[in-house]
C-alpha cells in the first residue's frame, strides 16, 4: 500500500509522534530550522570555534 506525501498520518504514526515528543526532555520535536541554527557553529561566522561536539537530541543525553 502506498500513500501520497500529502496524505494525513495514520493514527499509529500520530500516536508514535506524540510518544516521542512526550519522552523528549525539551517537550517538543526538533525542527529543521532549530538544527540549522546549531549548524551555524560550523560556519565561517564562528571561526573562533576550534572543536566541539554538537549533540542534537532534545536533551535526552542530559538527563
Amino acid at each position: 500500500m502506498s500513500r501520497s506525501l500529502s496524505a494525513a498520518p495514520s493514527p499509529e504514526t500520530a500516536a508514535h509522534a506524540r510518544r516521542m515528543q512526550d519522552s523528549t526532555p525539551m517537550g517538543h520535536r526538533g525542527s529543521p530550522q532549530g538544527i540549522a541554527y546549531g549548524a551555524c557553529a560550523a560556519s565561517d561566522e564562528s571561526s573562533f570555534v576550534t572543536g566541539t561536539e554538537l549533540v542534537v537530541d532534545g536533551g535526552c543525553t542530559a538527563v
